[in-house]
């Protein structure tokens, strides 16, 4: 798991959690998906916290017609691989099985169990989207991954989905890069980007989790020739109520922090915001919620979102190439379109109306022509940012504002985002844990934070953290029953395993 997946589109749902919970587990959480079927990101198995910690190889038996080249992400219930077909195209498959004591058993709709067959008919449902998108939309521009085969409902042999591989690289990673995109790129990605927007607006379908991770790009050099949105886990007719979902870096103000009293319908308008806050972060080097969550951390929730609603974005755009981007009245004109018409509080704009902007008209075409088969092994295989968070306490505590907003609101991430540093003690950006009422470290001066271990230690036991926990509504603090299988490595690994809080 120490690749950067740039080169897969993974549709397939994985559960957070086996354990069944409760109803009001469930509206604390945000959404009655989550306890089910919600999966998150499927991209690098990287949204919900889901991923394992290494693979266990691709089946013994092998799939009919498939042979296994590298595996892509790994989840509760399944595995994601690039492999070849009978033709000896490069293709993402997703087998699902059940880990047993005496061997892995490959899955299908006989042998799974009750969860497992949420599992396998999501998949299905997943794998139908971008077709149904793609045919009701009258844009012309396939800016959708596709299913190429659904196994997934199988009665007998193995359950598995076949996906096409739709890039070589995705934006997060893209936008990485040390050398900017150049006003041409950005402008180019911008258009596919409203394309798409346009595409589900027309087709009545809200993809609710457009960000860099699920986006795939088509690289040649730093020339991208072709774009495509993966990831269909969250999506959803706009005649459709659940619970709001997606990943909070990129949700709209109106729905942050996604704590809400009642399901609401799926509205595009929640694209719309998406892809505004990715081109901006796409401009800017960082997303306006970013930036946001970063120097009101410790206002509380409400407080956050109001300023997500008022605070001007203009001031807060510093490209990263800023003379090249600020000199182009062109990315001026984006900019305005997306800061203003796109992220506004009211107002705004839908996806066809952004893409009958005649600033698209002055977009260069690309000039160099598409390649058929892209070689997905990227030659960079560095972890995800996410991945990163999840590997590593002292990265996600170095960017915790961002990992966490980055991450699939569930039980888990309440437990390390909302109180880092343990109860009744705060977290400030670049001062680690610090009580500011008491203005001592970890709030007491007989305990100490430890640079070591990234968490708060008593002075008599250095070498133990003496907190992680849940809170109840009204912040007192309460022994968790965390979900299991989460990949979270630093909650139990080298970095210093926790050790629990007893029940208060």
């Amino acid at each position: 798991m120490t690749m950067q997946l740039v080169m897969v589109i993974l549709t397939a749902s994985l559960i957070g959690a086996k354990a069944v919970r409760t109803e009001t587990e469930v509206q604390s959480n945000m959404s009655a998906e989550t306890a089910i079927m919600q999966a998150g990101s499927m991209f690098d198995d990287q949204y919900v916290l889901v991923s394992k910690l290494a693979t266990a190889g691709w089946p013994s038996g092998g799939l009919a017609g498939f042979s296994g080249i590298m595996t892509l992400g790994e989840g509760t219930f399944g595995e994601t691989w690039l492999a070849k077909d009978q033709a000896q195209n490069q293709v993402a498959l997703k087998f699902f099985y059940r880990d047993q004591v005496n061997g892995r058993v490959l899955l299908n709709m006989l042998n799974a169990d009750q969860d497992e067959m949420v599992i396998l008919k999501q998949a299905s449902v997943e794998c139908a989207a971008p077709d149904s998108i793609i045919s009701a939309g009258t844009s012309g521009n396939n800016r959708f991954a596709r299913c190429t085969k659904n196994n997934a409902n199988s009665h007998s042999g193995p359950s598995y989905i076949v996906m096409e591989v739709a890039g070589n690289q995705n934006l997060e990673k893209y936008l990485s890069h040390r050398t900017a995109p150049s006003v041409e790129n950005v402008l180019r990605i911008s258009n596919m980007l409203v394309e798409a927007l346009a595409q589900l607006q027309e087709s009545k379908y809200v993809h609710r989790d457009i960000k860099p991770a699920n986006i795939m790009l088509t690289v040649s050099g730093r020339d991208v020739l072709d774009l495509k949105l993966i990831d269909f886990g969250l999506t959803l007719k706009t005649t459709q109520s659940a619970w709001p979902s997606g990943t909070p870096l990129y949700m709209p103000p109106e729905l942050w922090p996604v704590r809400v009293a009642q399901q609401l319908n799926a509205a595009h308008s929640h694209d719309v915001y998406s892809v505004g806050e990715t081109i901006f972060e796409t401009i800017c080097g960082k997303t306006f919620h970013e930036q946001i969550l970063d120097e009101f951390y410790e206002q509380e929730n409400f407080e956050k979102k109001a300023k997500l609603e008022t605070e001007l974005k203009g001031p807060r755009c510093l490209p990263p190439r800023q003379q090249a981007y600020l000199d182009d009245d062109r990315v001026q004109t984006l900019f305005v379109l997306v800061a203003k018409n796109m992220m506004g509080t009211s107002g705004r704009i839908t996806g066809t109306q952004a893409l009958s902007k005649p600033l698209w008209t002055e977009v260069s075409p690309v000039q160099k022509p598409q390649t058929k088969q892209i070689n997905a092994i990227a030659a960079d295989q560095e972890q995800s940012f996410l991945k990163q968070c999840h590997s590593s306490k002292k990265y996600w505590f170095d960017h915790l504002v961002k990992c966490c907003a980055e991450e699939k609101p569930d039980a888990l991430r309440s437990a390390i985002c909302d109180k880092p540093c343990g109860a009744n003690v705060g977290y400030k950006p670049g001062q680690q844990c610090f009580d500011q009422s008491k203005e001592i470290p970890c709030g007491s001066d007989n305990k100490q934070f430890s640079k070591k271990l990234f968490c708060c230690v008593s002075k008599q036991y250095p070498d133990t953290c003496d907190y992680v926990g849940l809170w109840d509504n009204e912040k007192r603090r309460r022994l968790p029953t965390l979900p299991q299988g989460q990949g979270w490595a630093w909650l139990s690994g080298p970095e210093g395993g926790v050790k629990l809080p007893t029940k208060k």
